[in-house]
């Protein structure tokens, strides 16, 4: 029997009883499942406009749904309020972050740790360009410091990791203070390059921050 799959809305349709139901289900499940992707994601981006311009403390509901050109219950649809759309914005670009830190195993090996920090600064730095507005909005935003020591806490935890594959032989003690250290080293830089783009290009600011973190810290620790 050919399955015979619909492109097109089934509003009032019935499906006859020759056509696979189960197909014509997911398509239409698959279809609802990306409209609301596509309002959260415009909410989310409408949203992190108004951080910009109002700052979080003064961006109300309301607001949120006329830039969106939305209505209040549909906003209510899709997030409890504004804290739960900042919390779950939050983690979507945190997740991507820590991505940035996911390297294949073949360069997870001592001699080639300073092949995969490149990388990872590479994808960071990429990462945090093609999320421009939203860090921008999050360096204006003074009371969402959460998200910067959420980022600083994912930093100094690959640092940690690469300590524990080179099986440096360094103290716990030493360990904490090292990579707090170069987690807030290399925060502070990332977004100090966000303020500064027009000053430094980001591959100068990559190798700058390579030659910092390969040459002298690594090399410290290999002593």
């Amino acid at each position: 029997m050919v399955t015979v799959v619909f492109d097109v809305p089934l509003i009032g349709f019935v499906v006859p009883k020759a056509i696979n139901r189960d197909v014509v289900e997911v398509r239409m499940s698959y279809e609802n499942d990306q409209r609301v992707l596509r309002t959260q994601r415009h909410i989310k981006n409408s949203f992190i406009q108004l951080l910009q311009s109002k700052g979080y403390n003064k961006i109300t509901i309301q607001d949120i749904a006329d830039e969106s050109e939305i209505n209040r219950n549909t906003f209510y649809l899709h997030f409890r309020d504004k804290e739960d759309l900042l919390e779950k914005l939050c983690l979507e670009k945190l997740s991507a972050f820590k991505d940035c830190f996911r390297v294949s195993p073949s360069l997870r090996e001592v001699s080639d740790h300073q092949l995969t920090l490149y990388q990872c600064l590479e994808k960071i730095f990429d990462h945090v360009e093609g999320s421009i507005d939203f860090y921008l909005a999050i360096t204006q935003a003074k009371g969402l410091l959460f998200f910067y020591s959420d980022l600083q806490k994912t930093i100094s935890g690959w640092f940690r990791e690469a300590i524990h594959i080179m099986l440096l032989k360094i103290s716990d003690y030493e360990k904490d203070l090292y990579c707090e250290y170069l987690a807030s080293a290399l925060a502070g830089c990332i977004f100090y390059w966000l303020e500064n783009r027009d000053k430094y290009l980001k591959q100068d600011a990559i190798k700058y921050l390579f030659d910092i973190h390969s040459k002298c810290c690594f090399l410290l620790f290999e002593e």
